[in-house]
């Protein structure tokens, strides 16, 4: 009975080894092949029974980076991802799947294709590469073709009429918009092939609009002064001055200063060398004439409405303008400044022609106050005489060495409506008339009369005491 007992007993043990030898027999010749087993995925992509370089040509045609498209209106720039760093690690993926019970581990390879012949499965993902700093220079070409300036309205005012050229809306690339844009859009899509990108812009907004300057529809004052076009230098430096002034674009709220726009008066930039006033005298200078240009563009101002938020007038009366309307400058002060108060953009064109000076202030002609300028001296003071001896001169004779000037206190104002408006109250200084008395002493018949001497029993007339029309300014 024992003995039976055994014998079952071992021929159940050979019968399960023999099933195990031939199940161990039948798995091993399953995996004596060269292809990846059953159940294995990459990607999602089946590649079960597939050889190495079969997976490799099936998958590299699926999964590759392809052309970044990015997007604007009619723009549209192209980079191929894959010559920029961007790839899959196909090769690698595969390798993996083929690995998979083919790890070395006799028994842990069998257990591992059993599972996968009775239904277990295996995904790989594939690793990528990508190389988003290599894009950088892409984007520097995107920025080039959608990076616009704003562009200003501009206005042209000559005998043709007047003429406004457009604004234009500016745009920007939003650049790390785009960069998040296109990261975002490389890992959402899955036929890397093709991803689509939209150009993300910012607009700003030129700062003066077409709008603002059409208001400007007509001249609102003008004013002219003369000048001798026979005194070269002079009438050059009025002439230059004008044009560096010349054109000014003035927007509401707006202040402007005469010599920031004039720049420095040198002859570096063209200034010739005519008389100037110097400690109450006229000396050679650089720059004779440029007063001429403020003072008659001051004029305009005063005429428009224009706000004067800095004006000196000179140290005394110049003969190109009515006394109490002058605008004195100088390079270290003092500055004529102008503000425009209105709710319009204001043009001033400054020119020279035919011996004049001539300020135009242009705007719209329906909002613009319009005044009238008066002045009136409200005072004078004559030179006094300071004498001097002159060893050199003639006894009994005199020569005037300079004439002096009459002192004034002068009032200016707008009138608008019949309302007079108090623009300055300016006073100009009196210099004195100097005059060399002779103290030479001489025999009869050398007392030849000097033409340029005056002699003190003849009476000198008020014209001449005190005329300025020698002036050149």
């Amino acid at each position: 009975m024992k003995s039976r007992a055994v014998k079952v007993a071992v021929i159940g043990v050979s019968i399960l080894l023999i099933l195990m030898i031939a199940g161990i027999v039948y798995v091993k010749t399953l995996m004596n092949t060269n292809t990846i087993y059953d159940n294995i995925f990459i990607n999602g992509v089946n590649v079960s029974k597939m050889t190495v370089e079969q997976a490799e040509t099936l998958l590299k045609d699926k999964f590759k980076y392809g052309e970044l498209v990015l997007k604007k209106e009619d723009l549209e720039l192209t980079q191929d991802l894959s010559q920029v760093g961007f790839s899959y690690d196909v090769s690698g993926s595969v390798k993996k799947a083929y690995g998979i019970g083919r790890n070395g581990s006799f028994f842990g390879d069998i257990f591992q294709v059993i599972g996968l012949k009775t239904g277990k499965k295996e995904n790989i993902v594939i690793e990528t590469k990508e190389g988003y700093d290599k894009l950088d220079k892409f984007y520097e070409q995107v920025s080039k073709k959608v990076n616009r300036p704003a562009k200003n309205a501009t206005i042209t005012i000559d005998g043709q009429g007047i003429v406004v050229t457009d604004s234009e809306t500016g745009f920007a690339l939003d650049l790390e918009k785009l960069k998040t844009d296109v990261q975002t859009a490389i890992k959402q899509t899955e036929d890397k092939s093709l991803i689509e990108v939209t150009i993300p812009v910012t607009s700003t907004q030129p700062k003066i609009k077409t709008e603002e300057l059409k208001q400007i529809n007509g001249l609102i004052a003008s004013y002219s002064s003369e000048y001798i076009q026979s005194n070269v230098e002079r009438s050059y430096n009025v002439a230059l001055a004008a044009s560096k002034v010349n054109n000014q674009l003035i927007m509401p709220g707006e202040e402007v200063s005469f010599l920031n726009t004039l720049g420095n008066v040198s002859q570096k930039n063209g200034f010739k060398i005519s008389k100037i006033i110097v400690n109450n005298e006229f000396q050679d200078g650089v720059g004779g004439g440029v007063c001429q240009v403020s003072s008659t563009l001051y004029n305009a101002l005063l005429m428009s409405g224009m706000g004067i938020t800095s004006r000196t007038n000179h140290t005394f009366p110049i003969v190109y303008i009515p006394t109490g309307r002058d605008a004195t400058v100088a390079n270290d002060g003092p500055d004529l400044k102008y503000k425009n108060n209105y709710d319009f953009p204001i043009f001033i064109k400054n020119y020279a022609y035919n011996g004049h000076m001539v300020s135009e202030v242009y705007g719209n002609v329906e909002k613009a106050k319009r005044y009238e300028i008066y002045s009136e001296i409200t005072s004078s003071t004559p030179p006094n005489v300071i004498y001097t001896n002159d060893n050199t001169i003639e006894k009994g004779k005199e020569v005037v060495e300079d004439k002096g000037h009459i002192g004034y206190t002068a009032v200016t104002y707008r009138i608008i409506n019949g309302q007079k408006l108090v623009v300055s109250r300016d006073t100009y200084a009196m210099t004195p008339k100097k005059v060399k008395v002779g103290t030479k002493e001489v025999t009869d018949d050398k007392k030849d009369q000097d033409p340029n001497a005056v002699k003190t029993n003849q009476p000198v007339s008020p014209s001449t005491e005190t005329s300025d029309s020698n002036v050149v300014f």
